[in-house]
């Protein structure tokens, strides 16, 4: 049995042009991710590099943006080193966190779990339906000019190319319990209102309401609605009068 460094490296071939190659090298990834590893938003406990790059490509891994990142990174580097001999890596390589953070994904990205379909619903459509993400951060890789995103399977000219509702930016969260503090979103619910965001995407004002339904993949689940369709009341209780 192959193990993943092994599944990944196979029919690439080392004759071609160096961006070429780690293309190669990030379809495989995909492949091998999308018949056997599942997405979890959490970063996995236990997980090496090492690890899993030793272990059966048939496995069952976990993984998160940030873990199946950094894998990819690894492997390019070794793939380098190992089967053409060079030292360091011929291309700028970073396994960089999206600029700007907190954000939803624009439509249409697919996960390589294909159980994951996202974590926003509006008052009419179903997660499912809707197939966007809600991420406080997402991990890809810069190699070159080009930013590799191995959840999704996508390339992008630049770190935001992902952001289709950009959440606004920070002065704190508020806890129902304790008086704790963290600087993270514009708009967040306190008490019994519940945990609030806001967002503009294409001139129109979103607020996401985290609700109890349960996402694949993910802790929280988020119902978007136009900031215009709330109440004079609802907007008073949110503080968004």
């Amino acid at each position: 049995m192959p193990t993943v460094e092994e599944q990944i490296r196979n029919d690439v071939d080392a004759g071609r042009a160096d961006q070429q190659i780690v293309t190669d090298l990030f379809d495989n990834l995909y492949t091998l991710a999308q018949s056997y590893w599942k997405y979890a938003a959490s970063r996995p406990s236990g997980f090496t590099v090492a690890g899993v790059l030793a272990g059966d490509a048939r496995h069952s891994f976990n993984m998160n943006c940030q873990t199946i990142s950094g894998l990819f990174v690894e492997i390019a580097r070794r793939y380098f080193r190992d089967v053409l001999g060079r030292a360091p890596f011929p291309l700028a390589i970073n396994n960089v966190d999206c600029n700007p953070r907190n954000f939803v994904t624009a439509a249409g990205y697919r996960c390589f779990d294909t159980k994951v379909v996202g974590n926003v619903c509006t008052p009419t459509q179903s997660v499912t339906a809707v197939g966007r993400c809600l991420f406080s951060e997402h991990w890809f890789v810069r190699i070159g000019t080009t930013y590799y995103d191995p959840v999704f399977c996508s390339t992008y000219p630049g770190a935001n190319t992902i952001a289709g509702c950009q959440l606004d930016a920070a002065p704190t969260e508020h806890y129902t319990r304790g008086k704790k503090t963290r600087t993270l979103f514009k708009v967040v619910g306190v008490k019994s209102k519940g945990k609030y965001y806001t967002g503009t995407e294409g001139g129109t004002q979103y607020v996401f309401k985290k609700i109890s339904a349960k996402s694949h993949g993910f802790a929280e689940t988020y119902r978007m609605v136009l900031r215009d369709d709330l109440s004079d009341d609802d907007k008073k209780r949110m503080d968004l009068s």
